[in-house]
């Protein structure tokens, strides 16, 4: 019956939105009650399912238009169907599909004045993240002089962001061949085939390092199943709990740093204070028995997020 009751309430909670001309967004897909925490706003009232149109809410321009379906349970909107995202003078920034939150099949990208830019295909399958380039095939691509550079998959292609600069020939949508680039100011040379690398070097401080992925996330000592006997053989359920009913996940966040230390722990969402108290405990127990992420042979330090479920029986 407390389950019963629990699912109504959440149900109960999302249906109010339904009911007001503004909805507040602390994210794209979180419908929140009050402004103060909000980055986005809708002006539509929400319903089970349908579209929705997203405003920044320090400019006001038009940010997203996307399909969903909601989930009252857990109190967001899941992206079904089409999208569009927009830059600030209205243009079309990016279009395409999304299926339970991820992005599926063809996107195409724009330049603010509204010339395309790059056309790109999801995996639909994608296995091995690690050790490939990028997380979907390149179609089209066209420079910032808007020639074609990249044509049905084929050409020569620059990437450049914050951290990377690289130029790899593809084939079929993929890199094929040697890529060279410099990541973190560290100029690396990597080979390719059918997307996937091969391998990799980089060179820093004058060592050459050489490495087979191209991320490798933090891992725990012993692997995942070591991880789960650890939490399973420290983690209690608060009695104070265990008396109010309270059950749930919470969400810890962490950063795993380059020496295997964790730090700042936090509870990205809680259930109940106490429950929410002992899984900072259990992650601050597990400090050092991590093996810290990588980026092209390079030790990072990573943020993680890790769920604790508190189930009454």
């Amino acid at each position: 019956m407390k389950h019963t009751l629990l699912l109504l309430l959440l149900i109960n909670t999302f249906s109010t939105f339904a009911q007001i001309d503004t909805v507040y967004f602390s994210d794209e897909h979180t419908p929140i009650v009050f402004s103060d925490d909000a980055q986005y706003f809708a002006l539509n009232s929400l319903k089970q399912d349908g579209e929705v149109t997203l405003f920044n809410i320090k400019t006001s321009h038009k940010f997203v238009t996307y399909q969903y379906v909601s989930n009252a349970k857990e109190g967001y909107l899941s992206a079904n169907g089409s999208a569009t995202y927009f830059y600030p003078n209205g243009n079309v920034k990016y279009e395409g599909t999304y299926k339970d939150n991820f992005k599926v099949d063809i996107w195409k990208a724009y330049d603010e004045n509204g010339k395309p830019k790059e056309t790109i295909q999801i995996f639909s399958k994608f296995n091995d993240y690690e050790k490939n380039l990028f997380e979907y095939k390149i179609l089209d691509n066209w420079d910032n002089f808007g020639r074609k550079v990249i044509d049905k998959g084929n050409g020569l292609y620059q990437y450049s962001d914050s951290l990377t600069t690289l130029v790899v020939n593809l084939k079929n949508g993929l890199p094929d061949g040697e890529c060279k680039g410099k990541y973190k100011g560290h100029s690396f040379s990597e080979q390719y085939k059918k997307g996937e690398l091969l391998k990799g070097e980089i060179l820093v401080d004058n060592k050459k390092i050489i490495y087979d992925k191209i991320k490798e996330s933090p891992s725990f000592i012993g692997g995942k199943k070591s991880m789960y006997e650890f939490i399973s053989a420290n983690l209690k359920y608060p009695a104070s709990a265990q008396r109010y009913n309270r059950q749930g996940k919470v969400f810890i966040k962490f950063s795993i740093k380059t020496d295997n230390s964790l730090s700042d722990i936090s509870v990205l969402k809680g259930i109940y204070q106490d429950c929410d108290s002992e899984a900072i405990r259990v992650v601050k127990l597990m400090d050092g028995n991590w093996n810290c992420g990588k980026t092209r042979g390079i030790k990072e330090d990573y943020w993680f997020t890790m769920p604790f479920n508190f189930v009454l029986e």
